[in-house]
């Protein structure tokens, strides 16, 4: 027996989705909750922190049901023309979304705990215009998998009909207009409703699948966390120095740095006769440690038996150990294809890859959540190629110039110069050596490496982005997702003939430096006529 679902009629959210939208809702205050339990348990329920909290309770909680119960009830979605539409009434705001389905760049869904108890999926689905999430949906699991399987069915309709008339359209319509897309809409709305089982009838197939194993996932979070747990490192010292000086133990805020420095000398003079600097040490390898099972053990909860899975026009991706995500990009959206490979990615000969699509999000946390992060992938050539990089350069790669490596060479030795002034006018010459001499080491290993990586190349549907300081970065653009192309050069770069380039794109923007300005334009002339040149592309 098969269930079929009409979306082309008008459907609402059910009863277990009020439930769902009501306990996150709650979740919002399990603050209050805790301090209400904290205050039963203490005895104290008519003073402090169990009052004001029980009758913030009181008040919140049932306004938060009214408005599951309303936000349930009011929303509407359907499905028309081959557009997704969906209605919202926010008591005394009406809030109708529309977004056609060859605009939609990123299909996500998340199922937790509470979900997976209630049969439930949210699928959140954005386009190119949205700031935020635009569409979100909690669904049925059954329906939910229906919708996506419709979306899927008509992203590869509208890809097949546009490669089988693209010759068509150029030679017969005007650009933006086609009478053969009437065609297709009205071909889309024959698949308004879907059976379960049509997905077995579709030609569309699966290409290739890669899975990933508990030990690349291990090994993809100590490739690229060990640096953050240094970082880590400082922050932990930094609140155990601050609970010393809290406790008055001889530190102030005004004879903080002097301390510090005289009690670093002190530990230096005792070597022979204790082992309390090597104490100390150990307490940052601890925290270094405890820093490093910290991010391995949230790699291992956002990436548990994650899955890649390739189609003919997008790439999917499964994963997480409690919260299970999918995210969903067509190949035509991607606008950057990004490829990491650091100095522990070399050893084992794997690399990092970040897809990018439009990026117009204000919010960090939702920029990130469009993109589909691969650590220690082995198959990114296969990728690469599967979405249409080449090898087959049309410029060769412009390198930056040497200047780059002395211009930032000098700002770091101007910096290692202040640090080791700054602490040797407190008394400490061995400190500010020490501190000058490391400063200076990394950064002429950071500036090296920008001046080695830097620089860009052109195939004959991608500009080749290189950067990187300490990893070799280099990040696939697709021609005709180059927004804008700029020169800029400094009064004193005219006599050596150098300038930067200023690369902006629908998602990141990229800036290169000592530059050579004559390879630099014959760039952009190239850029210029690939652009008219190439075939358009659905957007």
């Amino acid at each position: 027996m098969t269930t079929s679902y009409d979306f082309s009629q008008r459907s609402r959210l059910g009863r277990t989705a009020m439930l769902a939208m009501f306990l996150e809702f709650c979740y919002g205050y399990i603050w209050l909750i805790a301090l209400f339990l904290l205050g039963l348990v203490s005895g104290v329920f008519d003073v402090d922190m169990a009052g004001w909290s029980y009758w913030l309770l009181v008040l919140f909680l049932p306004l938060d049901l009214v408005r599951a119960i309303w936000l349930a009830c009011s929303t509407q979605f359907w499905v028309e023309r081959g557009m997704l539409h969906v209605e919202r009434n926010f008591f005394f705001r009406r809030e109708a979304c529309t977004i056609p389905i060859d605009r939609i760049h990123s299909l996500r869904s998340r199922v937790n705990l509470l979900y997976r108890a209630l049969d439930l999926e949210g699928l959140v689905l954005d386009s190119v215009a949205s700031m935020k999430e635009e569409v979100t949906l909690i669904l049925p699991n059954k329906q939910a998998e229906a919708l996506r399987q419709w979306v899927n069915q008509q992203e590869h309709l509208l890809d097949s009909e546009f490669d089988s008339s693209a010759e068509i359209l150029a030679a017969d319509c005007p650009v933006g207009v086609s009478a053969h897309l009437a065609e297709v809409a009205s071909v889309a709305l024959s698949f308004s409703s879907i059976d379960k089982s049509s997905a077995q009838m579709t030609t569309e197939e699966q290409c290739w699948s890669y899975r990933y194993s508990l030990r690349q996932i291990i090994l993809g979070a100590l490739m690229q966390n060990h640096l953050r747990g240094l970082v880590y490192i400082w922050f932990i010292f930094s609140f155990v120095f601050d609970t010393i000086s809290d406790l008055d133990l001889g530190f102030s805020p005004d004879t903080l740095a002097p301390d510090a420095v005289g009690w670093l000398e002190s530990q230096v003079e005792v070597v022979e006769h204790g082992s309390q600097i090597i104490s100390f040490l150990l307490i940052l390898l601890a925290g270094y440690v405890i820093s490093v099972l910290l991010l391995v053990g949230r790699h291992i909860y956002l990436n548990y038996h994650a899955e890649i899975k390739v189609w003919g026009n997008r790439v999917e991706w499964t994963g997480g150990l409690v919260t299970t995500m999918y995210k969903k990009i067509r190949f035509s959206k991607i606008i950057t294809f990004t490829i990491k490979r650091n100095y522990l990615e070399r050893i084992f000969n794997t690399s990092s890859v970040c897809l990018g699509v439009a990026d117009y999000a204000l919010d960090t946390e939702q920029r990130e959540a469009g993109l589909i992060n691969l650590n220690a992938f082995d198959d990114y050539d296969r990728l690469l190629h599967h979405w249409g990089g080449g090898r087959e350069w049309i410029i060769p790669k412009l390198h930056a110039r040497v200047g780059l490596f002395y211009t930032r060479l000098s700002f770091w030795l101007i910096v290692s110069v202040c640090a080791s002034a700054l602490l040797w006018d407190f008394g400490s010459a061995l400190a500010g050596t020490v501190v000058g001499v490391l400063l200076l080491f990394v950064g002429a290993l950071r500036s090296y490496g920008i001046y080695r990586y830097s620089g860009v190349a052109a195939t004959d549907r991608h500009l080749v982005v290189s950067s990187g300081a300490l990893a070799e970065i280099d990040t696939w653009i697709l021609i005709e997702r180059v927004e804008r192309m700029r020169i800029t050069q400094a009064p004193w770069q005219r006599y050596t003939n150098a300038c930067a380039l200023k690369i902006d794109t629908m998602g990141r923007d990229f800036v290169l430096r000592s530059l050579d300005k004559t390879e630099v334009e014959h760039l952009i002339e190239v850029w210029i006529y690939l652009s008219k040149s190439s075939r358009e592309r659905p957007v």
